[in-house]
């Protein structure tokens, strides 16, 4: 990984997860890397190293140490990454309940309003979800 990428990310880690977001975009694909190659003074063996520290002293890269740093350590860090997981959290709850309203649907023995107040969803968002605006 070049360390220019370093610059145009937020890298926010919390817990044992991390979270690039670039331009806005939370990018949730996986990318499987040897950790094993911490110890590599490549630039990825650097970065491994940094994904692994929880502190922000020690790490190599300054622009993740410092997003670490404020992530983790300021009062102001601490609450947007508290918003941050509220968001996440809140998406996920959006996509059980479109999940379990396809599924309704899938099933046909529901009418759209019973699976609007079943899943939490607008009738308008279960209309959609069964590709029939004007039932």
């Amino acid at each position: 990984m070049n360390s220019h990428i370093l610059f145009c990310a937020k890298v926010l880690l919390a817990f044992t997860d991390i979270f690039i977001i670039c331009m806005g975009f939370c990018i949730r694909d996986i990318i499987y890397v040897n950790g094993s190659i911490r110890t590599d003074d490549s630039a990825l063996g650097k970065l491994m190293s940094d994904f692994y520290c929880t502190k922000a002293d020690g790490m190599y890269y300054k622009e993740l140490s410092d997003k670490v740093r404020h992530y983790k350590e300021s009062e102001e860090g601490v609450k947007a990454m508290c918003d941050i997981w509220e968001e996440v959290k809140n998406e996920g709850k959006i996509e059980a309940s479109i999940e379990n309203a396809k599924t309704m649907l899938k099933d046909g023995s529901l009418p759209y309003e019973k699976i609007a107040e079943f899943s939490g969803l607008s009738i308008e968002k279960v209309r959609e979800l069964a590709g029939n605006k004007s039932a």
